[in-house]
């Protein structure tokens, strides 16, 4: 899938909500890439490298904006996780 195609599936897209509806849904904390193939997933996309590789490089900024406002943040492996999670203990 060509970037323009899917900047074209994803870019309405509420990508905010999406990723903390991803990550709220999830059962353990995530990578970047990990949320990637969810959203991809979500959307019908094809879950191909070169596909979640473009998504991730989308949601990175995103998940950096929901850390600084307190929504998300990253465990001791790097993955990220919902605020809500207490990410010590995982």
């Amino acid at each position: 899938m060509a970037v323009r195609e899917l900047d074209k599936v994803i870019g309405e897209t509420n990508k905010r909500q999406m990723t903390l509806d991803i990550l709220r849904t999830a059962k353990r904390p995530m990578s970047t890439a990990e949320c990637a193939q969810e959203l991809a997933t979500r959307h019908g996309c094809p879950g191909t490298i070169r596909a979640v590789t473009i998504i991730g490089k989308r949601l990175s900024p995103i998940l950096s904006t929901l850390e600084k406002a307190g929504r998300v943040g990253l465990n001791r492996e790097g993955d990220w996780a919902e605020d809500r999670i207490d990410r010590r203990l995982i």
